[in-house]
């Protein structure tokens, strides 16, 4: 019997045979180390509730494309591949929700006008408002 649990930094889901139960391993996608829960008495992930900020990081969204759940604060599926779409996207400096895609032809107009020194401009895609942080 295997047992299935998710990484608690990305949300990814791992499968272990059940020999592993108690194990350290570490997770596939972000490298965190991850204990492996015992195999008795496991129970399945339960849906949080979504407007609670503390457990925001452990609820449980419908994938768009499958319809499985997955973890909100997975990249996409771990069974179809989909990005998520329920990830909210946040400052890596500030932690501000206040953030915005930068668009397409500002880029453009950065490459025409600064030519290769616009490159650390190319290579960002999102800017937060309060801060003015990119990346």
């Amino acid at each position: 019997m295997d047992i299935t649990f998710q990484c608690d930094k990305c949300g990814q889901y791992i499968v272990i045979d059940e020999a592993g139960a108690e194990l350290q391993v570490s997770c596939p996608k972000c490298g965190q180390s991850l204990s492996v829960p015992k195999a008795v008495g496991a129970s399945p992930p339960t849906i949080a509730n979504s407007n609670s900020n503390a457990a925001s990081h452990t609820s449980l969204v419908n994938c768009s494309a499958c319809g499985k759940q997955i973890s909100i604060a997975a990249d996409s599926c771990p069974s179809c591949g989909q990005p998520n779409k329920s990830k909210k996207i946040s400052c890596p400096n500030c932690k501000s929700g206040n953030v915005q895609r930068i668009q397409m032809g500002s880029k453009v107009g950065a490459a025409l006008l600064f030519g290769v020194f616009a490159m650390g401009r190319l290579t960002k895609t999102w800017e937060c408002n309060d801060c003015k942080f990119k990346w």
